[in-house]
């Protein structure tokens, strides 16, 4: 069997619950044909299979180990430069940004464009970090911990009005059904928004055999870059999200799309004059930024 033949039974059967032979499906792809790829996904379902999944963003380390090298340095260098360009034509308004992780975009952009900023991030420990950092550098940046959805069913933000809403790879991980309560929120309350996110191939369930082979072939050159020093962020992060694209609606923690399905969200959401252009040839799927106006 090819080891693209066995991941993808694995990951089936992981999808379906069967989790024992799913690992024994993932080892003896790994024995057959050892490489990071295949031998990643087998020691990941060594530790489901013994202590049960656990969410990506359970702890910050995998996934702060995984922005902070490979294909990633170019993509943020680039993502904050965009984002500078975008401050500078809304400067009027505080800027909202969700999901703003360590500012590892946001915080160079700041340093070229100053502007008064919303930062809001769920992980307490990168809300903790963005303190530190947004302190140290004397930024006007207010930080909150609290998730999207939290923060437009609260009362102190009711009124609030943002002249931008900035969110880098971060809606990709909310729910549809969420996604769309947080943009008709943005809708109402910002006057743009500007999102970078990752034309993803079509991962509707169920995923066909020729998605799920493009998947690996994926993440095969995606785990490759982190070869040399692989954790926390192929154990961490990379196979996490590579199996919650199989997980059959359990433990998924991310929810991406191609991109004419960002720019259908934001249509249906009442947002006017979409605009796109390619951002950076990532591994996992280009990226690209994404404005639009409520207005």
């Amino acid at each position: 069997m090819s080891p693209d033949a066995g991941l993808i039974e694995a990951l089936r059967c992981f999808g379906a619950g069967e989790l024992p032979r799913a690992l024994t499906l993932a080892e003896q792809a790994a024995a057959d044909h050892p490489e990071p790829l295949t031998q990643a996904a087998a020691a990941h379902l060594r530790r489901v299979v013994g202590q049960g999944s656990a969410d990506v963003y359970a702890s910050p380390e995998g996934f702060a180990a995984f922005i902070a090298a490979g294909s990633n340095l170019p993509l943020y260098q680039q993502t904050s430069a965009d984002l500078a360009e975008a401050l500078r034509r809304h400067r009027a308004l505080p800027v909202l940004d969700l999901g703003t992780g360590d500012g590892r975009a946001l915080l160079p952009a700041l340093r070229e464009v100053s502007a008064r900023v919303l930062a809001v991030e769920p992980s307490a420990a990168l809300a903790n970090d963005l303190r530190t950092a947004v302190a140290k550098a004397g930024l006007a940046v207010e930080v909150v911990e609290a998730t999207a959805q939290s923060l437009i069913g609260h009362t102190n933000w009711r009124s609030a009005r943002f002249g931008l809403c900035v969110a880098t790879f971060a809606l990709q991980s909310l729910p549809r059904p969420d996604r769309a309560q947080v943009l008709g929120w943005l809708r109402d309350h910002c006057r743009s928004v500007a999102l970078a996110e990752f034309n993803a191939p079509d991962l509707t369930a169920p995923i066909s055999d020729g998605i799920a082979r493009d998947i690996i072939a994926r993440y095969r050159q995606g785990v490759a870059e982190y070869a040399a020093d692989p954790e926390p962020t192929v154990s961490g992060f990379l196979m996490p999200v590579l199996f919650g694209y199989f997980a059959a609606g359990r433990e998924r923690t991310n929810w991406e799309q191609p991109l004419a399905g960002w720019t259908a969200d934001l249509r249906a959401a009442g947002f006017r004059r979409v605009r796109t252009r390619s951002l950076y040839p990532y591994w996992w799927a280009e990226a690209f930024w994404i404005e639009a106006d409520a207005s």
